[in-house]
């Protein structure tokens, strides 16, 4: 499967899941597609979600592959609200960037 398809499939799961569980605006960053500055949510990580029942039985194995295909060490996964793109999130930098590696 393509990452763009991966991509559309976690949007997806964020949006039937209810994703993130905690509902924290981390204002000043910016959504590097639709540009708003107050709607970017960091995801909970897979090990928060482990255990919960519902996760477990509508896709979290899915949910921690992206984790590890997408995310790496000094990142967190986010989601823009207003858009509902999941995004790599660096929290010391307070930067957004989309999941999908543009650099060819």
């Amino acid at each position: 499967m393509q990452d763009s398809e991966l991509i559309e499939q976690l949007k997806l799961f964020i949006l039937e899941n209810s994703l993130p569980m905690k509902d924290l605006a981390l204002f000043g960053v910016l959504c590097p597609l639709c540009g708003k500055t107050d709607r970017i949510r960091e995801l909970e990580n897979p090990q928060e979600l482990q255990g919960l029942l519902s996760f477990e039985t509508t896709g979290f194995s899915f949910y921690k592959e992206c984790w590890e295909k997408f995310i790496d060490a000094g990142h967190t996964m986010a989601v823009c609200k207003f858009c509902n793109t999941p995004l790599k999130l660096n929290l010391q930098k307070m930067e957004a960037r989309i999941l999908l590696n543009l650099d060819y």
